[in-house]
C-alpha cells in the first residue's frame, strides 16, 4: 500500500477518536472545557478541577496494519509504547500536574 493511503487512514483513524474525546471531554467538564488539537499530542484537554488548571495529552495510535492495509492481530507491545513516547514525557507530567492517556487498540 501506498505510504500516502497510510498516512491518511491514520489522519482518518485519529481524528474518528479525537471526535468521541472532544464528545466526552465537554460532556464533563461543560464551559470550562478547552481543546487543543496537536499540541504537545495528538489532542491536549484543559479544564479546572479543585483549586488548579488540569491537562491531559492525548497520543492515539491505529491498530497495526500489514502492506496492504490488512489489520493485524497483533497489538501495541508495551516496550513498543514505552519507546514511542512514555519515559520522554513521564516527569514533564508529573512536574507540571498534567496527565497523558494513551490510546492504543489492538
Amino acid at each position: 500500500m501506498a505510504n500516502g493511503v497510510i498516512a491518511i487512514r491514520g489522519f482518518d483513524y485519529q481524528a474518528t477518536i479525537i471526535l468521541e474525546a472532544l464528545f466526552d471531554h465537554f460532556e464533563a467538564h461543560g464551559p470550562d472545557a478547552k481543546v487543543r488539537p496537536e499540541g504537545q499530542d495528538d489532542l491536549d484537554l484543559h479544564w479546572t478541577e479543585g483549586v488548579g488548571p488540569r491537562l491531559r495529552h492525548i497520543q492515539v495510535k491505529k491498530p497495526r496494519e500489514d502492506s496492504y492495509g490488512n489489520r493485524q492481530p497483533a497489538a501495541w507491545t508495551l516496550s513498543e509504547i514505552v519507546s514511542v513516547s512514555v519515559v520522554r514525557q513521564f516527569e514533564t507530567d508529573q512536574a507540571f500536574r498534567e496527565e497523558r492517556l494513551w490510546l492504543i487498540r489492538g
